[in-house]
């Protein structure tokens, strides 16, 4: 593996990154990046993007893993991105043999991310185009990964219906017969100038900032553009959609996976998938509402719980339950109280739990009297006699036993209704230490959205 040289390589990247070029059993040249967490590492993630993507596209999201303690595996597919071309046209879409990638994803595993990923467990993530491959590497190799995600899988086209997309095959079959595969397929874009960029933006998300970011780097650096795809794509397409519903082909698979589709799809085939994915023993499916088909760069309000469902199902399992733990409450250093925090919801970093043992003094009194003093923010206190919501964010702190200190951006919180109940809630904790030290809750996280999805009819 060889260091790219070329520091525009780097441009619209990761900061903490490192691109490298991977050659290939046949010769072909695949671009790679690594990007290392930030702060404490905790799981390695190989990241498989979709069909004309590349790693540019996929920073933000990158980013996000890296934060909660992911080190990020990620590569361009033969014939898109920074990796190498099978035609002199490099704007051509053609990759006729989708086991061919299957194949290079392997390679990646076993030539970069195995060696590098220590002890770590090894998780998987994949987006449209790329969740396809992923189905099929997970049947062929079921032991390599211990979770998945699949962000929108392509599992069938989309394209107008069954009549339109069985006469789509039927015309695709006959041209590639007649020797036409490395021909563009009708009616797709030769050149940049081709896209109708309000067309394609209306199907992929709804933050339009996102979306011109990626084209802004795709002027900047016009080498990872490719245009439509050949026939020979849509024939390499159409034979590995149909592998997929072999018989039993589905239920070999048992790795765990969470599948992420998208509420407002318009790119590929929900049914299908959902079809598919029923006769997977360990899969999970979740529709995430209000999301076109891009739902890694999505508006903030969708990306932030698809970001926190993907942490949880990773992070969930990775440390035993210990109910019996407690948590000190300090007032201005001093305990005034234990609690076990003995519930909570992940997708905020909040716990919460009766405060108990507390000191006799703290009492309805007490409360307003700091309210008044501007100690506290005050959220609500005068609706309802005796109610009490307070936001201490300097003089309450909440400790392990070792004595450190759990910190939620968003403060402690203390709610009672009378002088005798106290719940006290932390808002705002970063993974990955939530689920380091709160596993239980992100295990009933899980189980939810387990059972949600087994019961569902969609």
């Amino acid at each position: 593996m060889e260091s790219v040289a070329n520091n525009n390589n780097y441009k619209f990247l990761p900061n903490n990154c490192k691109i490298s070029d991977l050659d290939m059993r046949d010769g072909m040249r695949l671009r790679a990046g690594y990007f290392a967490a930030r702060g404490k590492a905790v799981a390695t993630v190989l990241l498989v993007n979709g069909h004309r993507e590349f790693l540019e596209k996929y920073k933000e999201f990158i980013e996000d893993l890296q934060r909660r303690g992911f080190n990020v595996w990620s590569y361009d597919h033969r014939g898109q991105g920074g990796s190498g071309r099978h035609l002199d046209n490099p704007k051509k879409s053609h990759n006729p043999d989708i086991d061919a990638i299957v194949l290079d994803m392997h390679e990646v595993v076993e030539n970069l991310v195995l060696p590098e990923k220590g002890d770590f467990p090894l998780y998987l993530v994949a987006h449209s185009m790329g969740a396809q491959f992923a189905l099929k590497y997970l049947h062929d190799h079921p032991d390599i990964f211990d979770r998945a995600v699949l962000m929108a899988p392509f599992t069938n086209f989309n394209i107008g219906g069954p009549v339109f997309t069985f006469l789509t095959k039927a015309y695709t079959k006959l041209a590639n017969m007649l020797g036409f595969s490395k021909f563009f397929a009708p009616g797709q874009p030769r050149h940049k100038d081709m896209i109708d960029h309000e067309y394609a933006f209306k199907r992929l998300t709804h933050d339009k900032e996102r979306y011109d970011w990626s084209q802004t780097v795709l002027e900047e650096k016009p080498e990872l553009f490719i245009g439509g795809v050949t026939i020979g794509w849509l024939d390499g397409v159409i034979k590995s959609l149909k592998s997929l519903q072999a018989p039993g082909f589905a239920a070999r698979i048992k790795t765990p996976i969470l599948a992420l589709l998208a509420d407002d799809e318009q790119v590929v085939d929900n049914k299908t998938t959902i079809d598919l994915l029923k006769k997977m023993p360990n899969a999970i499916i979740k529709i995430v509402k209000g999301s076109r088909h891009e739902i890694y760069r999505e508006v903030d309000s969708i990306r932030k719980g698809v970001i926190s469902d993907i942490t949880i199902f990773f992070l969930e399992g990775l440390a035993e339950p210990d109910d019996e733990k407690v948590y000190q409450v300090k007032l201005d250093g001093k305990v005034i109280g234990a609690t076990n925090f003995e519930s909570g919801d992940p997708t905020n970093g909040v716990v919460a739990g009766h405060l108990r043992e507390y000191n006799v003094e703290l009492k309805y009194d007490f409360f307003i009297d700091l309210i008044n003093k501007g100690v506290f923010v005050n959220v609500d206190h005068e609706r309802l006699k005796k109610f009490i919501n307070v936001n201490a964010r300097d003089r309450f702190t909440v400790h392990l036993e070792d004595g450190s200190q759990v910190i939620g951006i968003n403060g402690i919180h203390f709610v009672s209704m009378d002088d005798k109940h106290f719940i006290v809630s932390i808002v705002g904790i970063n993974f990955p230490f939530y689920a380091e030290e709160f596993p239980r809750h992100c295990s009933t996280y899980i189980k939810r959205l387990k059972a949600k999805s087994d019961n569902h009819d969609y």
